[in-house]
């Protein structure tokens, strides 16, 4: 590979057939610089940036509408494909509120339990004041349905359990004991 592609990169590097901006082993060993750019040339490229940025926004909002009439339908797979196939950034698409609480209801409902696994930890994270609730319902899910009592175990340590009602609290202590028999 490295035989036929190396000769093949030089030849395409040399007869301009590709730009790397400069940043190719011959222009910056080589002393070449690349030129500055116009004020014309940055003009169009910016005007490029803002047109690229106002589709990916458009499509961005297209695709939030077609998840809600999913959700909406009661159709999981699709939104979740959706969903899946969306370019995010580093953050992800942000799904919160009652977005969220429809897909872990749907996922729920359906009884897709490793899918609904991330998304109860995403409503741990987007809502504190049921983190509590929510982390025994989550380590609940991990010792009956994903066989991963450690980390059940893990999300109840991280509860305070003093502040949750109590047929929570005796949930959380029925689940840390089968997690703990589990493990044994």
């Amino acid at each position: 590979g490295a035989m036929v592609g190396a000769p093949l990169g030089v030849l395409l590097l040399r007869r301009g057939d590709v730009d790397c901006e400069g940043w190719d082993a011959f222009s910056r060993f080589g002393g070449k610089t690349k030129r500055a750019a116009s004020p014309a040339e940055e003009a169009q490229r910016k005007a490029r940036r803002e047109a690229h940025d106002r589709a990916e926004g458009q499509r961005l909002a297209d695709a939030k509408q077609q998840f809600d009439a999913f959700l909406q339908s009661g159709a999981i797979t699709p939104a979740l494909t959706l969903y899946r196939s969306v370019p995010r950034d580093g953050n992800g698409w942000p799904l919160s509120g009652r977005r969220l609480r429809r897909v872990v209801a749907l996922l729920q409902g359906e009884q897709r339990w490793t899918e609904l696994a991330p998304f109860l930890a995403r409503r741990i994270e987007t809502q504190p004041k049921d983190a509590g609730a929510l982390r025994v319902g989550l380590a609940s899910l991990c010792v009956t349905r994903l066989e991963r009592p450690g980390t059940a175990l893990e999300l109840i340590a991280e509860t305070d359990l003093g502040s949750l009602p109590e047929t929570t609290r005796s949930k959380a202590e029925r689940v840390a004991a089968k997690a703990r028999r589990m493990q044994e």
